[in-house]
C-alpha cells in the first residue's frame, strides 16, 4: 500500500462524474434548442443518441431468425468541447461529465460538473437523484513478460506453485462495500498486451458510487462527491506499491 500523494504524471486516461436521476419523461426539441444555445460556445460539437429496442425470434422448423427493431426516440445529447477533452452527456436518465486525457485536477472537473449539472437540472427538471458516482480509468504500462505483479500492485501471486511464473495477462475484479458510508466500488484490473509492442498495459478501472434519493438541488450531492473521491484515492493508492508511485511522480 502506497501513501496518498499528488502525482504529477497521473496515469488517468478518463475521469467521469455521474449523476443518475429518475428518468425524465419529456426531452423536447425546444429543450434541446435551449441547451444547444447556452452550451454552443464551450461545447460546439453535438451528437444525438437514440434508444433502440430489438426483439429476436428463433424458429427451429423451419430454421429461421426474425428480428424487429424499434426506435424509442432521443435518449440524450452529447456535447463535446472544442478540444474534445470534455464530453457533457445530457440524458433522460442522468448527466455525466467525461474528462479525457490529459487530466487537469479534481477541482477543475468538479467545478465544471457543478455548472453543467445546474443547467441540466434547470432545463430538464428531474424529480430526484438516484445515484451519484465518480469513475477513474487508468492505464499503467509494464514490460512483458511480468514475473512478479506484487512488485507493482498489492495483489498476491495468482499462479500456484510448480507452474511457470511468467504471465502476459490477468483479470482482477472485486466489488467493495463500506458499511459506514454505504459507498460501493467496482474495482477492475486487467493486464493486456499492447499490439506491436513489448509492453503491456494494466487498465485500472475504479468506479465508486452511492445510491441516494435527493432533490436535484440538494447540497449533499457535492458533499458526497468529495467522499466518493476520497474513497477512489484510498482504493488507487491501496492497490499500488511505492515502486509504482515513483513512476508517476
Amino acid at each position: 500500500m502506497a501513501q496518498i500523494t499528488h502525482l504529477s504524471k497521473a496515469p488517468i486516461t478518463e475521469a467521469l462524474i455521474d449523476i443518475r436521476v429518475n428518468p425524465v419523461v419529456e426531452f423536447s426539441e425546444e429543450k434541446f434548442s435551449y441547451l444547444k444555445e447556452i452550451l454552443s460556445t464551450d461545447y460546439p460539437e453535438i451528437e444525438i443518441r437514440h434508444m433502440m429496442q430489438s426483439e429476436f425470434q428463433i424458429f427451429h422448423s423451419p430454421s429461421k431468425v426474425l428480428t424487429n427493431s424499434e426506435n424509442l426516440g432521443v435518449h440524450g445529447y452529447f456535447f463535446k468541447s472544442k478540444d474534445k477533452q470534455n464530453i457533457a452527456q445530457f440524458r433522460k436518465d442522468g448527466f455525466t461529465l467525461n474528462r479525457l486525457r490529459p487530466y487537469s485536477s479534481w477541482a477543475v472537473i468538479s467545478d465544471e460538473a457543478k455548472n453543467l449539472w445546474k443547467i441540466y437540472s434547470d432545463v430538464l427538471s428531474p424529480d430526484y437523484v438516484t445515484r451519484i458516482a465518480v469513475r477513474y480509468i487508468n492505464q499503467m504500462k509494464l514490460k512483458l513478460p511480468v514475473q512478479s505483479i506484487e512488485d507493482f500492485f498489492m495483489i498476491k501471486s495468482i499462479i500456484p506453485e510448480g507452474l511457470p511464473n511468467q504471465f502476459s495477462s490477468f483479470l482482477h475484479k472485486v466489488v467493495l462495500f463500506d458499511e459506514e458510508t454505504n459507498i460501493e466500488a467496482n474495482v477492475i484490473m486487467n493486464l493486456e498486451h499492447i499490439d506491436n509492442s513489448t509492453d503491456s498495459a494494466v487498465i485500472f478501472d475504479i468506479d465508486v458510487y452511492k445510491k441516494v434519493e435527493f432533490s436535484p438541488d440538494a447540497a449533499e450531492i457535492w458533499q458526497i462527491f468529495e467522499e466518493l473521491r476520497n474513497m477512489k484515492n484510498r482504493i488507487f493508492f491501496g492497490y499500488i506499491t511505492e515502486k509504482t508511485v515513483k513512476g508517476f511522480k
